[in-house]
């Protein structure tokens, strides 16, 4: 698994990106985006955003409904009959809204 980079990060939303580089000995049956407010959380501890986009092994998930100015860390992941295998954390931050 590889965790891709944030893109499309706006003051509510964001486009996160992942990858399977191999998907071992079985299908893979499930994949997305697991995020948290917490630096250095365990796997499957966040919350799992499914994906259903994959094309020539790479994929992406769409967050909304953030807070404004904070910072979250996400992973991919991905689910085949052999468990769930996860990517390096990640982090992005949210846009703000200006004063005035």
């Amino acid at each position: 698994m590889i965790t891709g980079a944030a893109s499309n990060i706006t003051n509510h939303s964001a486009t996160l990106a992942g990858s399977i580089a191999a998907t071992g000995c079985s299908n893979v049956t499930a994949y997305g985006i697991e995020f948290s407010g917490i630096g250095g959380f365990i796997n499957g501890s966040g919350t799992q955003v499914p994906s259903a986009n994959l094309s020539s092994g790479n994929f992406s998930s769409s967050l909304n409904g953030l807070v404004q100015g904070a910072t979250y860390y996400y992973k991919a992941y991905a689910v085949n009959s052999g468990g769930t295998s996860y990517g390096l954390q990640q982090s992005f931050t949210v846009a703000s809204i200006g004063n005035g």
